[in-house]
């Protein structure tokens, strides 16, 4: 939705936005190949399950 591209600026598809207590604690812009892209989500999802905890 265009009020959340807003909100966190979204630019660019793809993006994805790992936010945790309100905060982006990262932001990936672009396509990556799977192996990284599933780095990435595995590595920030643990930050964001924490923080959220």
């Amino acid at each position: 939705q265009q009020q959340w591209a807003e909100r966190y600026n979204v630019q660019g598809i793809p993006t994805m936005l790992f936010v945790a207590n309100g905060k982006i604690v990262h932001r990936q812009v672009g396509a990556l190949p799977e192996k990284m892209l599933r780095e990435v989500v595995s590595q920030f999802m643990d930050v964001v399950k924490t923080s959220n905890n």
